[in-house]
Formats: C-alpha cells, structure tokens, sequence
C-alpha cells in the first residue's frame, strides 16, 4: 500500500529562509515526490529538518488524506502501479476536463 508522508528535503530552502514542503510518495520500496506550494519556516522545524509544529501537520494532513483517497479508488489496479505511476495519476486527475475537448 501507498503512503504519503509529508516531509523536507535539504535542497529546497529558499532565499528568504523557508522551506518547501514536499510529499513523499513511497510504494514498493520506491519513493518520488510530489511538489506543493506549501512553504515552511526554519522555526516550525526540528534539528533533523522534520514537522515539528502540530497545526502544520494537521493542515497537510487533510491534502495528504485528499492523495490517499484518490489512490485508495484506483483499488486493486495501485497494486500493479509503480509510484511515479500513482504520482502521475494523482497529479492528472487534478487538472479540469475541457468540455468543448471532452465534446469533440
């Protein structure tokens, strides 16, 4: 089974001194990220660069329960899926069906 933990990596602090926070997709002993636009202070994390502040991680949990859902209705077929084919799925079923598109 898929898992999503949210995390940081040590590249991607940015100028001002935040933090990006990222989601770490790990199935089948294969791990890949999925960027956010969530940022993060220096402050609300630990000596090893972990979540340290309760409401941060409350916040991203309900993103990361919105990823697991989408997975969890792929059913039986996210077993036979690498990650970066779950990454792939969770990031397309986020973009809007063009109408006219779908129409034609």
């Amino acid at each position: 089974m898929a898992t999503i933990t949210p995390t940081i990596l040590q590249n991607n602090q940015r100028k001002d001194g935040r933090w990006v926070v990222v989601y770490q997709l790990s199935h089948k002993r294969q791990s890949v990220y999925i960027k956010t636009s969530n940022l993060i202070r220096e402050s609300n994390l630990n000596k090893d660069k972990t979540i340290k502040q309760k409401y941060v991680i409350d916040y991203l949990a309900s993103e990361v329960k919105k990823l697991e859902h989408k997975i969890f209705m792929l059913g039986m077929r996210a077993e036979r899926m690498t990650a970066a084919q779950l990454k792939a799925h969770i990031l397309s079923s986020d973009e809007d069906v063009d109408f006219l598109s779908f129409c034609d």
